[in-house]
C-alpha cells in the first residue's frame, strides 16, 4: 500500500485501516484504545463502556452478521458433531459481542430471556438407579427384532450404554460436574 506522501504502509492488525506503524501495526486511534485499555487504574467497567463508545457499525454488523449465520447452521440436520460442538461454543461468544455492542437493545433482552429460559429448564437429575434401570433398558433393547441386524441402529445403542456405564457411574460423575 502506499499513501501520499509515498510512504510505505501495512494495514492496521486491529481496524485495517492503513498505517505507517511497522512495527506496532496498529493505526495511531488503535494504539491510543490499547493504550488506555491496558491502563492498571481502568476498571472493567470503565473499559466495557470505552469498547462500546468505540464500537464502529462495521463491527456490529460483521458480528450481526456472523449470528445470523450461526442461526442458519443451527438448523441444519447435517452438521458433523464437531461443526455443532464448536457452534455451540462459538455462538455464545458472538452473542455476548453483540449484547456489549447494544445492550439495551430489544436483541440483548431476547439473549437474556433464551438464557434464562435453558436454565430454568435443566434437565432433572437422575439416581445412579436410575442410570443403571436405563442402560439395561438399552441392552435389553438391543435383543429386540426391531434392533436385530440395524448395525447402526445397534451401533448407537451401544455408544450410549458406553456412556452410561453398566453401573451408572459415568452418567452421575457428569451430573455432579455440571453442577458444580
Amino acid at each position: 500500500m502506499k499513501n501520499e506522501s509515498k510512504e510505505e504502509t501495512i494495514p492496521c492488525r486491529i481496524c485495517g485501516e492503513p498505517t505507517l506503524m511497522t512495527g506496532t501495526k496498529l493505526c495511531n486511534n488503535c494504539w491510543e484504545i490499547e493504550k488506555r485499555l491496558g491502563s492498571p487504574s481502568l476498571s472493567q467497567e470503565a473499559r466495557l463502556n470505552f469498547m462500546r463508545m468505540l464500537a464502529s457499525p462495521v463491527l456490529f454488523k460483521t458480528i450481526d452478521e456472523a449470528d445470523t449465520a450461526f442461526a442458519v447452521m443451527n438448523i441444519c440436520d447435517d452438521l458433523t458433531p464437531q461443526a455443532r460442538s464448536c457452534l455451540k461454543k462459538a455462538w455464545p461468544l458472538i452473542q455476548d459481542a453483540k449484547v456489549l455492542l447494544k445492550p439495551n437493545g430489544i436483541y440483548a433482552e431476547a439473549v437474556r430471556i433464551a438464557r434464562e429460559d435453558r436454565e430454568s429448564k435443566a434437565s432433572p437429575s437422575l439416581s445412579k438407579e436410575d442410570w443403571v434401570e436405563i442402560y439395561y433398558a438399552l441392552e435389553y433393547k438391543l435383543t429386540s427384532p426391531a434392533v436385530d441386524g440395524d448395525h447402526e441402529w445397534e451401533g448407537h445403542i451401544e455408544d450410549i450404554m458406553e456412556q452410561i456405564g453398566p453401573d451408572g457411574e459415568n452418567m452421575t460423575q457428569e451430573q455432579e460436574g455440571h453442577a458444580s
